[in-house]
């Protein structure tokens, strides 16, 4: 995986769930999290993404480390399709763990690479993601 790293593809999957969110389930705030430890994530959630550390989950991870909820507002940008709450969100974030993901092709450098893309991604059911 060492040959995906830095080509923007993280960034463009989170874009990619920003839009899914505000257009096709007026979300108008996401969440993650991160471990504490990692200051590079935090540090590109923060500085390229525009997300926040809302508050400290102490104990978080199963070694014990805390972890950020890091946040980020999205401009609504249809009133229908109400379907995810903030709850409900983070809810998902935590079966995502425990459920398969499945795998979709996206195009790196001109060859089909296959990603496992969490549930939450795909769109339930909606539009395809776009690459």
């Amino acid at each position: 995986m060492r040959d995906y790293r830095r080509l923007g593809l993280g960034n463009e999957l989170m874009t990619q769930l920003h839009h899914q969110m505000s257009v096709h389930h007026n979300v108008g705030k996401v969440g993650l999290h991160v471990r504490i430890s990692n200051g590079a994530a935090t540090k590109l959630y923060e500085e390229s993404m525009g997300y926040e550390v809302e508050e400290v989950i102490k104990g978080y991870y199963q070694d014990g480390e805390d972890a950020y909820l890091m946040t980020k507002p999205l401009e609504r940008k249809s009133p229908a399709n109400a379907a995810f709450s903030m709850e409900e969100f983070h809810a998902d974030l935590h079966r995502q763990k425990k459920s398969q993901p499945q795998k979709v092709k996206v195009m790196s450098n001109g060859e089909d690479q296959v990603f496992a893309l969490p549930r939450i991604l795909r769109g339930e059911g909606k539009e395809a993601l776009a690459f």
